[in-house]
């Protein structure tokens, strides 16, 4: 398992094809090469559910280092 740089809550928004918007929350793993994301905090046992795009990883660490610089 590779290192785990930062985990948390976070909202996920989105827009249906018919106009509809949604909003899940979900629980994040950041790893050195990877953004997971789950409907719970896993346990031992991580079953991803999805993995991101380059766009999505840096807008998590854009946030993460806008919330470092706030404290």
């Amino acid at each position: 398992m590779s290192k785990v740089i930062y985990e948390g809550w976070m909202v996920r928004y989105g827009r249906r094809k018919i106009g509809r918007s949604f909003i899940h929350r979900r629980y994040f793993v950041l790893e050195p090469r990877l953004l997971a994301y789950y409907k719970k905090k896993p346990q031992d046992n991580r079953v991803i559910t999805s993995s991101s795009s380059s766009s999505l990883l840096s807008e998590i660490f854009n946030v993460i280092e806008k919330k470092k610089d706030l404290t």
